[in-house]
């Protein structure tokens, strides 16, 4: 076979290209890209391009000394060498994602241990692209980190920071907006018409990079240009065939770029010719396009029968993973809250998940994996409403069990916290033994509800089980700061549908009234 087999590293770590996050003169990244290749511990950062990266390291195993018996590498070798490699973006805020390979998982793990081993990027900055494949998602799963899953926007300010960190250049003007699961850049219709600005030389380098590589595509058979919103069959890569635009003199060059423009514009839906991130159309447009990908390999199913509204708004939390029956904690939680500098860490910390983790673990003990997960609130607050809206969802799978369980957690609305901050009815603060009783008035006031709708014959889930971890107070009353106290909550099977909370009262009157019978007239219920 005229492949290396594949073996130990064989070689020191070694960087092609400038350090990771290293930034320029005008504070943005001098490298917005990088290729891995995990079997000889070399990252190239050098050009913006992967494919590009592929042939510096290609040029760079050729100039490797090699034992005077072993053979000069042939173009064969040297292109398995480069496929067994690993696409890496960095974004601004710090974090680099990792596009795998659906053929090669495997590749994209060691580069993530190499990434947190050699080049000391902490796990909770590395994350996976693909959020949307079954093959990646249960890979991560498995290993109990669906929290490191590159998930898609879901906020205005997440949207905007999309957007913004999405801008990016080849060789010259950054006017792309970058699809990190593709690979694709997209040029868009006011882009494209703010080339007008530049001068003849510039331009004709501009348009030329652009017909260069709106012909080409890449290893995952994307293109590396394409046109935003423009019908492909009115415009696209065949629209640049002809001569160089470099070639051209200056009178020509202005014509031809002014008839593409014009087509450009044309080709374009009205509501996607003017970039506008307040504008709900356009913005909706492009985070589409920025965050699909391969839509061969995605699927729109839910797991466990999961609604895609919860899916949508659970954060995947840190928990640890488990090899050869150790359960490992993750980093994140072995960091305080109150030492975490980096933005990253403080916002996957939740002061409740290791708890939650460590009574998984003691409750069902041999476990594969585990996954816990909070659901995020939508908008604010209902008006006048208090205490604590913690909702968890736990995916834990038990060993020798065919399927995983999944478990709804849910912090009770009224703990020791909150009582802190009441008055009693003397008008003056609750001190801590009054709030541990009213705490336990509270829990006994809960299940005694549940049993009474029991009685009544409503279909609630059969098993509910209180239990109990431990928070720090972080509250008002500065001379309980930072005492561990208990917090009490529910845990029972997750059970799919729409929340109660969440159906149309439209809906909820046509549940009510009854179906009238054939030839009589419906009546209304008498009132009570």
């Amino acid at each position: 076979m005229d492949v290396a087999p594949p073996g130990r590293h064989l070689h020191s770590v070694q960087l092609i290209g400038p350090l990771l996050f290293a930034r320029d003169a005008q504070g943005r990244l001098k490298a917005g890209i990088g290729t891995l290749f995990p079997r000889h511990q070399v990252l190239v950062t050098e050009d913006r391009m992967h494919f590009i990266q592929r042939g510096l390291f290609r040029a760079w195993l050729q100039r490797q000394a090699r034992p005077p018996d072993q053979p000069v590498p042939t173009d064969r070798h040297l292109d398995w060498e480069c496929g067994e490699s690993v696409d890496l973006i960095f974004t601004e805020d710090g974090l680099v994602l990792i596009r795998p390979d659906l053929d090669r998982l495997d590749l994209a793990f060691e580069a993530d241990s190499q990434l947190q081993e050699d080049w000391k990027v902490p796990e909770y900055h590395v994350r996976f692209l693909f959020a949307d494949n079954p093959r990646v998602r249960q890979a991560l799963r498995e290993r109990g980190e669906l929290w490191r899953l590159a998930t898609p926007a879901v906020d205005r300010e997440a949207w905007a920071r999309t957007i913004r960190q999405s801008r990016t250049a080849i060789h010259e003007a950054p006017i792309y907006y970058y699809n990190p699961h593709t690979g694709t850049r997209w040029v868009t219709c006011e882009a494209f018409q703010g080339l007008a600005a530049l001068n003849d030389a510039v331009l004709a380098r501009q348009l030329d990079e652009i017909a260069l590589h709106s012909a080409t595509r890449n290893r995952h058979r994307h293109p590396e240009i394409a046109f935003f919103g423009a019908d492909a069959l009115k415009f696209g890569a065949p629209s640049f065939f002809g001569p160089a635009f470099a070639s051209l003199a200056p009178e020509a060059l202005r014509a031809r770029y002014t008839e593409l423009a014009r087509q450009f514009h044309e080709a374009t839906e009205p509501l996607l010719r003017r970039d506008d991130p307040e504008l709900a159309a356009w913005r909706d447009a492009l985070l589409a396009t920025l965050s699909g990908g391969d839509q061969d390999h995605a699927h729109d199913e839910s797991p466990f029968g999961w609604s895609s509204d919860v899916l949508l708004k659970t954060r995947w939390l840190p928990g640890g993973r488990i090899e050869g029956g150790e359960f490992l904690l993750a980093q994140v939680l072995e960091t305080p809250l109150e030492s975490a500098t980096d933005p990253a860490l403080r916002a996957l910390h939740d002061p409740l998940a290791r708890g939650f983790t460590a009574n998984l673990i003691r409750e069902y003990g041999n476990l594969e994996y585990l996954n816990l997960g909070r659901i995020e609130p939508r908008g604010p607050a209902p008006t006048g409403r208090r205490g604590r809206r913690g909702v968890y969802l736990a995916e834990i799978k038990v060993r020798g069990e065919k399927d995983p369980r999944v478990l709804f957690l849910r912090v009770q609305r009224w703990g020791i916290r909150e009582r802190l901050e009441e008055l009693d009815e003397h008008g003056l603060p609750k001190d801590i033994v009054r709030a541990m009783l009213d705490t336990d008035e509270y829990t006994d006031y809960t299940l005694d509800r549940r049993l009474g709708c029991l009685q009544f014959g409503m279909r609630l889930p059969p098993r509910v089980t209180m239990r109990r971890v431990s928070e720090p107070y972080a509250g008002s009353r500065a001379e309980f700061r930072g005492r561990l106290f208990p917090v009490v909550y529910f845990e029972r099977d997750y059970l799919p549908g729409i929340p109660t909370n969440q159906i149309s009262p439209r809906k909820l009157g046509t549940l009510a009234t009854p179906s009238p019978s054939p030839g009589c007239s419906a009546k209304p219920p008498p009132r009570t």
